[in-house]
């Protein structure tokens, strides 16, 4: 089962039992990613494994290798819904069996959902402020979207002030409402003898701004 998601600071990875080797020894790279989306109120879970020795190819798990996810002390799907979002260092666990004892376990902590603390919505012709709680170190950013049309893609958030405000008129001749997500994201790389690995974790939280002509 191949599945995807997003990574904590406290991340803990083994291979062959040597704990985290800082040298890569091993030709495969994995790439975990897990997300909620407070939009489905579902958690997917995936990941993507690419053979080196091979110009990067996608790799094949073999008959005695096994992928899966575990979340809130069961094994969880690619796509499976949540009653509520993962909370801040809520912890997921990613392992590769691959029965030749080159285990790869790697479990990492959420990043804090995202709360928004005020109604997004005004005229489109000023100013547009949209707040949040709490603020974290984690990496933010936005997109926007108009009836399912991207308006704005990536915007970058340089700093988690807990507020973001655009100018007027950036989403002038926009129809209401307007789709707006903030991202949150941890991401970690890591070597280990059995893999190179990189790990993210990422909250999206849906905002509905209701512009007024």
């Amino acid at each position: 089962m191949l599945l995807r998601a997003c990574v904590a600071a406290a991340v803990v990875a083994t291979g062959s039992g040597c704990g985290v080797d800082r040298t890569p020894t091993s030709d495969l790279s994995i790439a975990f990613e897990a997300k909620y989306d407070s939009g489905f109120e579902d958690l997917t879970a995936d990941a993507t494994l690419r053979d080196l020795s091979k110009n990067g190819l996608l790799y094949e798990l073999g008959p005695d290798e096994r992928l899966h996810v575990t979340f809130r002390g069961r094994s969880v799907e690619r796509i499976t819904p949540l009653e509520s979002a993962p909370q801040a260092d809520e912890t997921i666990t990613f392992t590769l069996e691959r029965g030749g004892g080159d285990d790869v376990s790697v479990t990492g902590r959420f990043p804090p959902p995202i709360t928004i603390t005020s109604p997004a919505s005004g005229k489109a012709s000023e100013e547009l402020l949209v707040t949040w709680s709490p603020t974290s170190t984690d990496a933010m950013r936005w997109r926007a979207y108009e009836s399912c049309r991207l308006v704005s893609n990536d915007g970058p958030i340089r700093e988690d002030v807990g507020s973001l405000a655009f100018p007027p008129n950036v989403f002038a001749g926009c129809s209401s409402p307007l789709d707006l997500l903030l991202f949150r994201q941890r991401r970690l790389t890591m070597d280990t003898r059995a893999a190179t690995t990189t790990l993210t974790m990422e909250q999206v939280q849906h905002i509905d701004v209701r512009l007024e002509p």
